[in-house]
């Protein structure tokens, strides 16, 4: 149900470790069923500041790229790249039709679409050139999900902050692949060969 007016209802119970592991164990179903895709996208789900209006940062995002301000280039293949990832995650693990579903839920949760929209279209961090945006927006959903996902960075639950981390090392990241996808300049021959 839509609440304007009111905050989330709060926590009543002490919560305690036990409860503590058994929120950051929810099955994706378990998530699916208790949050409707009008409630994800409004916001109205407990979440970090700033990140849970998801319809608010498609628009700024979107009007931000009408008025040229950034690129779809990184936001759409970063989002897309995470989104494949998720959905080979779900497939393999036998969620069958439902994987498309939560896949799009795992895109949508979290700081996910926040940072696609504003973080990696910084102009000062991003790749000069179409095929290094790519790239970059290609690499940059691939460290997230590789961070967020796999238990070599957090074995007891999903790293919500593995979207920051990776755009810390994208960043590290860009100059390289500027250097790889600057394009080539032809020699011009000089007006004393082309006259002879």
């Amino acid at each position: 149900m839509l609440q304007v007016n009111r905050f989330l209802d709060p926590i009543t119970k002490i919560v305690d470790p036990a409860t503590f592991a058994t929120i950051f164990k929810n099955t994706p179903a378990a998530i699916v069923s208790s949050t409707s895709l009008v409630d994800l996208l409004m916001g109205q789900y407990a979440g970090a500041m700033g990140t849970t209006f998801k319809l608010g940062i498609l628009i700024l995002g979107l009007v931000l790229m009408i008025l040229k301000i950034s690129d779809w280039k990184i936001p759409a293949t970063f989002l897309g790249t995470y989104y494949l990832f998720s959905l080979l995650k779900f497939l393999l693990s036998g969620m069958g039709g439902d994987s498309f579903l939560y896949a799009l839920y795992s895109v949508l949760m979290g700081h996910l679409l926040f940072v696609a929209m504003f973080m990696a279209t910084d102009p000062q961090t991003q790749p000069l050139y179409t095929k290094g945006r790519i790239i970059y927006g290609v690499l940059l959903g691939f460290v997230s999900w590789i961070i967020q996902n796999t238990w070599l960075f957090n074995p007891s639950a999903p790293n919500t902050e593995g979207t920051i981390y990776a755009i810390l090392f994208m960043n590290a990241m860009t100059g390289l692949i500027d250097v790889w996808t600057t394009p080539k300049v032809k020699d011009i021959p000089l007006l004393e060969e082309v006259e002879a």
